[in-house]
């Protein structure tokens, strides 16, 4: 059973969890200093913002970047795991009949109040007739944190999620312990690697089964540079994410 909700609603919505802060959600991803280089990609990046017209027919992709682009203009660079490929990552979501949504966001964006604003454009294109199978929200490293948020916000069972490098214990417990649970059918993809800066969803998962989880899955990949496959549009994790929503793939 799917709920929806309007999108004047939404603004109202309450949570029985405190909001995560934006200092906790740095703790536990990377970042680079800022460089003092002013690079934007502007003319690139409106090319993946929310649509004037709505195609119900199409499948729509929402990605949600690391915390790194918060940080630092275009291109942002790690010491450790190199530039954030962000237009390539883009562009790699970016299949044929699917329509990707993304924005840079501001720095220190709180989790909650950007899960919020998602979740309002989620709402439109229910309201438009998308089939929720035919939605899927991507967040990679802190926006996996907003992504499991919006699931929770929206409590939609059809809705689709894929959180890349999510699920650190420390963000998992502070769920647990305030009754957040996952809803709709979600991916999880990490590297062996990453046990720093993300963990296993399968305690949260196990107990929002019943709640409103549809499916889910987690991939464990064998790359073996940890959070950096976040940075970088590599096939082992841009493939099932792609297809994650799609019948004949779960």
């Amino acid at each position: 059973m799917s709920l929806i909700l309007p999108c004047t609603l939404l603004l109202a919505a309450s949570i029985s969890f405190s909001q995560i802060s934006n200092r906790e959600a740095g703790q536990i991803n990377p970042g680079a200093p800022d460089d003092g280089a002013a690079h934007n990609d502007l003319p690139t990046m409106n090319r993946f913002g929310f649509p004037n017209e709505i195609d119900q027919s199409s499948r729509y992709i929402f990605y949600l970047h690391g915390r790194i682009l918060e940080d630092q203009e275009l291109p942002a660079t790690s010491e450790k795991f190199g530039e954030y490929e962000y237009t390539a990552i883009l562009n790699r979501l970016s299949v044929p009949g699917s329509v990707v949504i993304s924005e840079k966001r501001a720095a220190n964006t709180g989790v909650y109040d950007y899960a919020k604003k998602i979740s309002e454009q989620v709402a439109l294109l229910l309201a438009e007739n998308v089939p929720a199978k035919s939605i899927t929200v991507v967040g990679a490293s802190k926006g996996s944190y907003i992504a499991a948020t919006v699931s929770y916000i929206l409590m939609n069972t059809d809705l689709n999620f894929v959180l890349l490098g999510s699920c650190h214990s420390s963000v998992v417990d502070r769920w647990i312990e305030r009754k957040m649970r996952l809803y709709g059918n979600i991916l999880a993809i990490r590297d062996h690697m990453d046990t720093d800066l993300a963990g296993s969803c399968d305690e949260l998962a196990s107990l929002s089964k019943g709640a409103g989880l549809s499916n889910y899955q987690e991939i464990i990949l064998r790359v073996g540079n940890g959070h950096g496959i976040l940075y970088k549009p590599m096939d082992q994790w841009a493939e099932p994410t792609v297809q994650w929503g799609h019948p004949n793939y779960q």
